[in-house]
């Protein structure tokens, strides 16, 4: 919704918004009131968003998930399935936006040994950590959307708790004011909670997304590798991630896996029933994000 109403203010002509979600109703109000309560500040903004997408007339699709894109003459077709007796419909426009959720970025923590644990809801791993924002290896604390989705204002309160914890963990004292900060900081970050496990129950999907059921679908788009491929490579009796990583090339591109490596995952517990651990993903491999390897041995011209 932000993304749609930030497009229409910018001038672009938004055709309409398909949300997993069902339409908010009274089964949600307890939702919306926590929420009010929490940070009415963020829910005036959520409205402000509606409001710019109603003052454009453009339709939010609620119970809806994009099942299909195709090409037709000058425009592309997208088609949209419902859930809970929603009816499919078909859209036209120039191009298509698709969003499936956060993807935080914890290769550094895993690289560095911190143990992981699978959110089944987000379908991604949140690295383990106390209260403290201490994880499992000693000396290395986490802040952030890599130990589960919060908002950026949560992960700036626990930014302030890590970097206090870290502070007492090397001996250092505290002074009285920067105490007080962190007081502040955890009362901040139970609010930001409080308010994003409401908003995760207010735009709770009211179904699974489903996996695209077209072969040509392409999964690994660094490599350029299908649906088909992927299933193929599962009915020949590969049943773990690096052997349909060695069959296909699927996750050796640039983004090494990253958007690809989940829905994998998901296929192999789904047909093999494999684990979904943080043993069920591709190992993180530095450079962490890709480089040029003239960055990597330190030749690269700088006027180039």
């Amino acid at each position: 919704l932000q993304v749609a109403a930030e497009l229409v203010e910018a001038g672009a002509q938004v055709v309409g918004v398909a949300e997993l979600a069902p339409r908010p109703g009274l089964g949600t109000l307890g939702a919306l009131c926590r929420m009010m309560w929490s940070a009415p500040d963020l829910v005036r903004q959520g409205q402000g968003y509606l409001r710019t997408l109603r003052d454009a007339k453009v339709r939010v699709h609620y119970g809806h998930v994009l099942s299909a894109i195709w090409q037709t003459d000058g425009a592309l077709s997208a088609s949209l399935a419902g859930h809970a007796g929603g009816h499919g419909r078909t859209i036209e426009a120039d191009a298509v936006l698709m969003g499936y959720g956060f993807m935080p970025s914890n290769e550094l923590l895993r690289l560095l040994g911190c143990t992981h644990d699978y959110d089944p809801g987000r379908r991604h791993l949140v690295t383990r950590r106390d209260d403290e924002c201490h994880t499992s290896v000693d000396g290395v604390f986490a802040a952030g959307d890599c130990c589960g989705l919060g908002g950026a204002r949560a992960a700036q309160a626990e930014g302030i708790l890590a970097g206090l914890a870290a502070a007492r963990a090397a001996g250092l004292s505290i002074p009285s004011a920067l105490a007080d900060e962190g007081i502040a900081a955890r009362a901040d970050l139970l609010r930001q909670r409080r308010f994003q496990g409401a908003l995760w129950q207010l735009f709770s999907p009211a179904g699974p997304s489903p996996l695209p059921d077209d072969s040509n679908t392409v999964i690994c788009r660094c490599e350029d590798v299908t649906l088909g491929g992927l299933t193929a490579s599962l009915q020949s009796g590969f049943q773990s991630l690096g052997e349909v990583k060695r069959c296909t090339r699927l996750g050796m591109g640039r983004c090494q896996g990253r958007y690809c490596a989940p829905v994998l995952a998901d296929l192999l517990h789904r047909t093999y029933g494999n684990a979904l651990d943080e043993f069920a993903f591709f190992a993180p491999r530095p450079p962490l994000k890709p480089i040029a390897l003239g960055d990597a041995v330190g030749r690269r011209d700088p006027a180039a």
